[in-house]
């Protein structure tokens, strides 16, 4: 159990000796060992209890708050990490632009290469439209502007177009009766957008925690610059995997008829909610992709997601002490 999802508003996390307990508070609990637990994510108002929280702090196990619509609010670490010295190099090359340049870089590609293998995956399936095909050719030769780019603005223009190509297609890639004219948030307005973002934020929790294992500051980031305390060392590290993790995900809940366009309504502020039980099979989904199976396209070597995710917090860190370029994850297939 790498990650513990907490979903009951009324429920209760606490402590058993050196096991976690979870339950509603005037029910029963189940008991959950400490020890097999990688991180802990709170959706909604569950509560954590003071003697749980010093388990997880002893045990250095992360625990992350979500809100009830998913959106990230904040983290509780012990700390204990070492690192202070990459700390320290990490804030020195992000104060220095060409110091960035090698780690921003490698973000940018990984992601656009693995938006264009969903785009290719489609064309397995007869979806050869011109429009996919000319956004099939457009982000493999945007990936290899990114490849060469000398400054980080110039690159998140690159970032930003590439976006932009691969959502104008993406509704194509949806089963009929689901409608998609591109990305919005805060608040997400359709239920294409409500499902990515949600899942985006499930994805950042799972990267947050490689950010703080591999002894980095998650605030501290290349291609997404420090701002009032969001974590953008795992947002930078987050990019390749939106595509490959959270972008599939959402396809397979959506083209395999588990979640359907009745189980989102209006949230009263402008937005799209989801009900219980499409937050339910989106987390399952979730869970089951970080335990499937991933193949790096250069590597070769078969991984989880959830793994997959550490060693790549690991090269990023690598990278940032050895000042070379950052070596994404792109996915095989």
């Amino acid at each position: 159990m790498p990650t513990l999802y907490l979903t009951h508003d009324n429920g209760l996390l606490g402590r058993k000796g050196t096991a976690l307990t979870w339950g509603e508070r005037s029910g029963s609990k189940s008991t959950i060992p400490a020890s097999s637990v990688e991180d802990v994510v709170v959706l909604g108002n569950g509560s954590v209890s003071t003697q749980a929280i010093r388990l997880l702090l002893e045990q250095d196990v992360p625990l992350h708050y979500l809100n009830g619509s998913g959106w990230y609010l904040g983290s509780l670490s012990s700390g204990k990490n070492r690192g202070r010295n990459l700390r320290k190099k990490q804030e020195e090359c992000a104060a220095l632009p060409n110091a960035a340049l090698p780690v921003a870089r490698g973000c940018v590609v990984g992601k656009i290469l693995n938006q264009r293998k969903n785009l290719v995956r489609a064309t397995y399936k007869n979806r050869k439209s011109p429009a996919i095909m000319n956004a099939i050719s457009g982000l493999a030769y945007n990936a290899s502007l990114a490849g060469t780019a000398t400054d980080v603005p110039f690159l998140r223009g690159i970032e930003g177009a590439s976006a932009a190509l691969y959502f104008s297609v993406f509704e194509e890639l949806l089963s009929p009766g689901w409608f998609f004219k591109g990305r919005n948030r805060r608040p997400p307005k359709d239920p294409v957008n409500a499902l990515l973002s949600f899942a985006y934020t499930l994805l950042l929790s799972n990267v947050l925690t490689a950010v703080i294992a591999g002894c980095m500051d998650p605030a501290v980031g290349f291609l997404h610059p420090e701002y009032r305390g969001r974590p953008s060392a795992a947002l930078d590290l987050m990019e390749e995997f939106r595509p490959c993790v959270s972008d599939r995900i959402v396809l397979a809940l959506i083209n395999q008829g588990i979640i359907q366009p009745s189980d989102f309504s209006p949230d009263g502020g402008g937005g799209i909610q989801m009900n219980a039980r499409a937050r339910k099979a989106l987390l399952k989904a979730h869970g089951e992709k970080l335990a499937a199976s991933s193949t790096s396209e250069k590597e070769g070597e078969s991984v989880p997601y959830g793994k997959r995710i550490h060693l790549q917090g690991r090269k990023m860190a690598m990278a940032i002490w050895e000042g070379k370029d950052y070596l994404p994850f792109v996915v095989k297939k």
